[in-house]
């Protein structure tokens, strides 16, 4: 279920239709985790879906909102990875990216 709505999410997205995407993120990622068990560490998939959940709350100017959901992404990629990962790697780019941008708007 959490991969449907993910799919869902990604493509409100892609129309622009953010905050109905923000909601299915949320969803996806609930699904995700509930599907894993109590006690289970997140996976990938969860990790996808803060991702892009980070995305749209830039998109929707929630920086401080994105900034801790990029770096939730990047704690469970390197958790499931590993730090030398190319998908770890690009969470760290966009982590730090997100980063500036918050400190800049400040």
């Amino acid at each position: 279920m959490g991969t449907i709505l993910h799919s869902k999410a990604h493509l409100l997205r892609n129309l622009g239709r953010l905050e109905e995407a923000k909601e299915l993120y949320e969803d996806a990622i609930a699904a995700h985790v509930a599907s894993l068990g109590p006690g289970s560490p997140p996976t990938i998939a969860v990790a996808n879906s803060v991702n892009d959940l980070a995305i749209v709350l830039m998109g929707l100017g929630d920086t401080e909102s994105a900034f801790a959901a990029f770096s939730e992404a990047l704690e469970i990629k390197v958790a499931v990875r590993g730090p030398a990962h190319p998908d770890t790697a690009m969470a760290l780019v966009t982590y730090d990216s997100t980063h500036q941008h918050a400190t800049r708007s400040r």
